[in-house]
């Protein structure tokens, strides 16, 4: 349509893409008239981490990121697959993007053999992150699509009000 034509000489995005920055402006409305302002900053931050792995793998083996992983991977995680380096990375990058903000009680990954509680230096909030931070990473080697898959689930009440590990 002529809208998108004109969108995609505008900014420069192609019709039916969206920044993150666009679709976080265009939730951001929907999220305030329900009260779910936590849930769009929440989401913002997960969609920088997401950006981060995205400029990770873009670089491949040839990037300093992988650099101080070279330790990492060969493990497996709770799927039975072998773990690589992009993998062991992208976890800690929606972790430590994650951790910090004060809006979740936890986090539980396909990476990690047990949910990650927020650590007692930071605020805790009423959210659960449950998170893919690459999926198609084992495909990644013959040029396949690989993403980000993740779930923002309300807290139990009863683990918010006790302060309980989730």
């Amino acid at each position: 349509p002529a809208s998108c034509a004109r969108a995609r000489t505008r900014r420069g995005v192609s019709c039916g893409a969206l920044t993150e920055e666009e679709a976080l402006a265009n939730a951001t409305p929907y999220l305030q008239a329900f009260g779910h302002t936590v849930v769009a900053w929440l989401w913002l931050d997960v969609a920088l981490a997401c950006k981060a792995i995205a400029r990770a793998v873009s670089f491949g083996e040839l990037g300093d990121m992988l650099a101080f992983l070279n330790h990492s991977g060969g493990a497996t995680n709770v799927q039975g697959e072998v773990q690589k380096p992009l993998d062991v990375m992208s976890n800690e990058i929606f972790i430590r993007m994650n951790e910090w903000n004060g809006h979740l009680a936890g986090m539980a990954s396909e990476e990690m053999e047990v949910p990650k509680q927020i650590p007692a230096a930071f605020p805790r909030g009423k959210y659960l992150l449950v998170f893919d931070p690459l999926d198609g990473s084992s495909n990644i080697d013959v040029n396949v699509s690989v993403g980000s898959i993740f779930s923002i689930q309300r807290a139990p009440q009863d683990a918010i009000d006790s302060g309980r590990e989730v």
